[in-house]
């Protein structure tokens, strides 16, 4: 892994990845029947290029995406061990999350978009990432 980032900057990466992810869902939830193509398109948009950016600064230029969903036949002892505990937590939180968020919906009568389930699978393969990121 990259380690010229600095511990600092990579959790603000790791913050402003899931912060901008949050933004591009409640947007999309709020703005979609408004009726103001502009503002939804505008808003998104922006939130967009934050997660974008920050997802390339954080997950890529530091190779965690890579160490997470590389062959463990290819890493070396130690790398193993940081992505297996990495996986073995992240998807504990994973599972959580997506329970939560179907129950929700479930009690509340709401269908579930495709912008909520596109942020989930973006969630669970960048989630073992984020751990490596946050820790190292």
């Amino acid at each position: 892994m990259n380690t010229k980032i600095s511990l600092t900057n990579r959790r603000i990466g790791v913050t402003l990845n899931y912060f901008s992810l949050a933004a591009i869902v409640v947007i999309f939830e709020l703005l979609k029947d408004s009726g103001c193509p502009v503002l939804t398109i505008s808003a998104i948009s922006g939130a967009l290029m934050v997660w974008l950016v920050s997802f390339i600064l954080t997950y890529i230029r530091t190779k965690a995406w890579k160490q997470v969903h590389r062959s463990f036949k290819t890493l070396d002892e130690r790398e193993a061990g940081q992505a297996y505990e990495s996986l073995r937590v992240a998807y504990g939180i994973f599972t959580v999350i997506v329970l939560a968020i179907l129950l929700l919906y479930s009690v509340s009568e709401l269908r579930v978009s495709i912008v909520i389930f596109a942020s989930l699978l973006y969630l669970a393969h960048v989630l073992p990432a984020s751990f490596i990121v946050w820790k190292k």
